[in-house]
């Protein structure tokens, strides 16, 4: 029966993968793809202009998949993530049935795979950064642990950080909240606060720098990196500040139900957590106790920082996760066969999913870049709209310690520059202004008195009025020559 749910769960994964990207994933897609088309890997960039919100450890993969696969394609940019989360469970279950049952090691990783978010939305939105994140952070955290009971210091501390390096490189100061949430939960679970002033944490440190300043070392020989630094630490902030007062009270409020929601069904064993001896009963298996007290700083953490979105959580999942199973395996040990004709039942409903929702869903930017690209006919398309022009820096207790004033690109939908690269194998370019001559799409607002020719008006989001593609008019004063 578990051979069974498992090839469910892929046919569910692998069939859902192929629709139209969502969110932030055509931004990571088409990061990759202006990678490989410039060679400059370094650098992420989108409109052919520096982005600097996130390293680029990520877009590395999607460019990996994208050779490996000769496409652009939707599934391409989804599959990595896919992969990660997999092989997390895999890894997690080789790990667990050597300390644990394997019923115990077997029900938690079916428990991350079927959870509610991750089965119904994080696996089909798998081209965002979150879920690839949880094979990192697991070996990040799954270290401390194993390294503590060994009473291997140096390993503990210069692998946790070696990983924290990698997660950085994935999606920056997120890792410090990981490693700092994993050190003081060993400290809790030592009782040893004297574990984190030793030589060993220090050789971590360096470990972690070794790594991250190699990467922005090699960046600064090409690029100037004063101004990717400021925008991390500006990125950083936006998410850590509530927009007003009730926008944080309603996240403090909603918060435990929506934790419940997203690991349903198997959030509602915590129930054995409330019974006279469901904290002894953890605190009796040292692995489940360590990760129910990892699991807990980090959901509090997030308790208080109202910026938290869903998928930020999705790394700590399988922590989480673990002390259910182990709930699970105590109490019902003997249900264990329902709990797997369960899941199986959950993984159809997402096949069906798949077939009934996702694949109807029509490739609105696919379809109507399509026809830019066939009207350019190998020409280059440009995009032209304003700059956006915004101050990233440091600021401690309202002192600006740096500060850069940044002009990149538009902040518009990436589905434009991904979809045009995708369908043309170009890079969409930005110009500020345009000039005749050349294929351009603009905002109609962008595009004022201007005389034009216009071959199609395109329907996207966040942009009113949608975007014209045109080729100025000879008759044009405006034209810059």
């Amino acid at each position: 029966m578990a051979i069974m749910v498992i090839i469910l769960i892929l046919i569910a994964f692998f069939t859902g993968i192929q629709h139209e990207l969502q969110d932030e994933e055509p931004r990571r897609a088409v990061i990759a793809i202006e990678m490989l088309l410039t060679g400059d890997y370094l650098q992420p960039k989108i409109f052919g202009e520096p982005y600097y919100n996130k390293p680029p450890f990520f877009n590395w993969l999607i460019a990996l998949a994208y050779n490996l696969t000769g496409k652009f394609d939707e599934w391409v940019v989804r599959l990595p993530s896919l992969l990660f989360l997999l092989l997390t469970a895999v890894v997690n279950y080789l790990f667990l049935k050597r300390h644990l049952a394997k019923e115990v090691a077997l029900l938690s990783s079916f428990f991350l795979l079927t959870s509610a978010d991750i089965l119904f939305y994080g696996s089909f939105h798998s081209g965002e950064i979150d879920l690839s994140l949880t094979l990192p952070v697991y070996f990040q955290v799954i270290s401390i642990f194993i390294f503590y009971e060994k009473r291997r210091f140096l390993l503990l501390f210069m692998t946790s950080y070696f990983f924290a390096a990698i997660v950085f490189l994935f999606k920056h100061f997120a890792a410090f909240v990981f490693q700092g949430l994993a050190i003081l939960s060993l400290v809790v679970y030592s009782k040893n606060w004297k574990l984190l002033f030793t030589w060993q944490h220090v050789a971590g440190l360096i470990t972690f720098v070794g790594v991250t300043g190699s990467y922005f070392f090699i960046y600064s020989l090409e690029h100037p990196i004063d101004m990717y630094l400021a925008n991390l630490f500006f990125e950083t902030s936006l998410k850590s500040s509530a927009k007003n007062w009730q926008h944080g009270l309603a996240h403090v409020l909603i918060y435990p139900l929506n934790l419940i929601k997203l690991l349903l069904p198997w959030s509602l064993l915590y129930y054995f957590l409330f019974r006279k001896n469901g904290l002894s009963i953890i605190k009796a298996q040292p692995l489940i106790y360590f990760s129910f007290i990892f699991s807990s700083v980090v959901i509090i953490f997030h308790w208080f920082l109202p910026e938290t979105r869903n998928r930020y959580l999705y790394p700590v999942f399988i922590f989480t996760i673990m002390p259910l199973a182990y709930f699970f395996n105590h109490f019902l040990k003997h249900k264990i066969k329902w709990a797997l004709m369960f899941m199986m039942l959950l993984v159809v409903a997402r096949i069906f999913f798949n077939f009934l929702y996702l694949h109807q869903k029509p490739f609105k930017y696919q379809t109507q870049f399509t026809e830019v690209v066939d009207i350019a006919n190998g020409e280059q398309v440009y995009f032209c709209s304003w700059p956006y022009i915004y101050e990233a820096g440091l600021k401690i207790n309202k002192q600006s310690i740096f500060n850069y004033e940044i002009e990149t690109g538009p902040p518009v939908p990436p589905h434009i520059p991904y979809y045009y690269s995708k369908t043309s194998k170009k890079i969409l370019y930005f110009r500020p202004e345009p000039q005749q001559g050349n294929y351009y799409l603009a905002p109609v607002d962008f595009i004022q008195d201007r005389k034009i020719v216009v071959y199609s008006t395109l329907e996207v989001d966040w942009i009113k009025n949608g975007l014209l593609f045109f080729k100025l008019t000879p008759s044009d004063d405006s034209i810059e020559e």
